[in-house]
């Protein structure tokens, strides 16, 4: 039986984009996405979706002011039709609430650009950047209350090498933030691997 995904997005959708071939192309075949879910109605996510033919849903969260919990109440209502197995976030730009999270106890996964529990919050390949850091790259983790300091999933780490802005690191970590999404997806949903081992590049680590 395939993991039954929804993925939440904000912006242009390019980890959504790297998954929806990746399962089309028979390199995730144990997961199927049934809805893609934005709060923008301006994310490009949401055109690659109905290109895939992918169910969308549109809900504005500007509407909604500092309403956070009537927010996420209708968006509960939205997406229970779809009975997602696992909720994806992925470049959403929104933090939720305890009162959501609970209802899908370690349902909810993020990924985060950076190797946690280092540069958590925003920016985290700008506060790297800056650090001046050799080694960063990106986590994939079980969403909690406290921002990005939920269970670990999986890491990826890159060096900053060749990095003399913080536009060449941010684009090398999106790179890694690509294959581990896969990675992460392959293995919560129990596949061998086998198929992701050419999407791997050459200064991958891994961390379980």
């Amino acid at each position: 039986m395939k993991l039954k995904i929804a993925i939440f997005i904000s912006g242009r959708g390019s980890n959504l984009e790297n998954i929806i071939h990746a399962i089309k192309n028979n390199k995730l075949k144990n997961i199927e996405i049934v809805c893609v879910f934005s709060n923008k109605s301006n994310a490009y996510g949401l055109e690659i979706a109905k290109l895939a033919n992918i169910p969308t849903i549109l809900l504005e969260s500007g509407h909604f002011g500092e309403e956070r919990k009537k927010y996420e109440a209708e968006v509960l209502k939205l997406l229970i039709p779809f009975s997602p197995d696992l909720i994806c976030l992925a470049g959403f730009m929104r933090v939720l609430t305890s009162d959501f999270i609970s209802q899908f106890p370690d349902k909810i996964i993020n990924i985060h650009p950076s190797i946690l529990p280092s540069f958590k919050g925003v920016d985290g390949q700008k506060q790297a950047y800056d650090y001046g850091v050799k080694i960063t790259g990106c986590t994939t983790h079980y969403v909690v209350p406290e921002i990005d300091a939920g269970k670990i999933i999986a890491q990826a780490s890159i060096t900053t090498e060749n990095c003399d802005d913080e536009k060449k690191l941010s684009a090398k970590i999106l790179k890694a933030e690509h294959y581990l999404y896969l990675y992460t997806l392959e293995k919560l949903s129990g596949g061998d691997f086998e198929s992701l081992k050419e999407e791997g590049w050459k200064e991958r680590i891994l961390i379980n």
